[in-house]
């Protein structure tokens, strides 16, 4: 994924309720006017306990840092201003996730059977069929296999039988 390699290039400080003073590991400094959040975009993120703040909630309310309003999505823990505890099942094929510089918008998520992967651009994602797993395989978060029939991930790490 590309946006977080982005992001440690640049040190983000809030200094207005809408604006965000940028400073680049080259030395130079920049200032981020935030917009307002669209409906699937992510308020705010926290990646190794730096926290980012993107866009504001509508009335210039704070981004809420309830779980109710946290989704998952690429190993990083995304806060929006709409509860997102629950998504829809992306359709296969269909526009997962859309990264753009540092906004990030997400639509639905993959099934178990599925993962994510960049189409079109490395903006976009969509949901692909995930292969069978090998015998030792890791089937846990973030693997990109299944477990065959008749088995299933056992404690994130791999495919035991039911039995």
């Amino acid at each position: 994924m590309s946006i977080p390699l982005i992001l440690y290039l640049f040190l983000l400080t809030l200094i207005s309720e809408a604006f965000v003073r940028l400073k680049f590991q080259d030395k130079r400094e920049g200032l981020y006017e935030m917009p307002e959040c669209q409906l699937n975009q992510a308020c705010f993120y926290e990646m190794n306990n730096i926290q980012f703040e993107f866009c504001y909630c509508p009335d210039f309310s704070p981004c809420p840092k309830s779980p109710d309003f946290r989704l998952k999505f690429q190993k990083l823990d995304y806060q929006f201003c709409n509860r997102r505890d629950k998504l829809e099942i992306c359709e296969p094929g269909s526009i997962v996730a859309k990264l753009s510089l540092i906004q990030t918008s997400i639509f639905c998520e993959c099934s178990d059977e599925f993962m994510y992967t960049e189409k079109l651009s490395e903006d976009l994602y969509i949901c692909r069929e995930k292969s069978i797993c090998g015998f030792g395989e890791n089937c846990g978060d973030g693997s990109t296999c299944r477990c065959p029939l008749g088995t299933m991930c056992q404690n994130n790490s791999t495919c035991q039988s039911y039995f």
